[in-house]
């Protein structure tokens, strides 16, 4: 995780953005208007604070959705030292099952959709195929 102030900003984040070592950035500035077209020149951007409640607020929920992402791309990937260990193509059946039944069981809002365009968006941020993909099925 990163934390930028506004006006150095657009400087340093043309330097480091593409690193793979930053995940998120939040900028905390006083004119969130200002900054807002960086949103948009970088995607690994979270959001823009001007208040240190909000920042935290917005970081704790950012640190969740990570630990969440990495319990979820961890389970089957784990060296586990059991007599039956699961090959590749059998873990990948299994997310497939269990993406396709958690899907099958969500309301299927406008919102809902929305939350996970959003999310889907926030995880290929850095790969311009799948984020084409997602807007042609938007």
């Amino acid at each position: 995780f990163l934390i930028l102030s506004g006006s150095p900003a657009d400087e340093i984040l043309n330097e480091i953005h593409n690193l793979s070592q930053i995940d998120s950035i939040f900028l905390f500035c006083m004119n969130r208007l200002k900054y807002e077209h960086l949103l948009v020149k970088y995607s690994k951007i979270i959001d823009i604070s001007t208040k240190q409640d909000e920042l935290k607020l917005i970081i704790h929920k950012q640190i969740k959705l990570v630990e969440k992402q990495t319990a979820l791309f961890t389970f089957y990937n784990s060296d586990q030292k059991s007599t039956r260990q699961l090959s590749h193509q059998s873990a990948e059946f299994l997310w497939l099952q269990l993406a396709k039944e958690i899907i099958m069981k969500m309301k299927h809002t406008k919102e809902s959709q929305d939350d996970m365009l959003k999310k889907c968006r926030q995880y290929y941020r850095n790969n311009q195929t799948e984020l084409n993909n997602i807007n042609l099925f938007e």
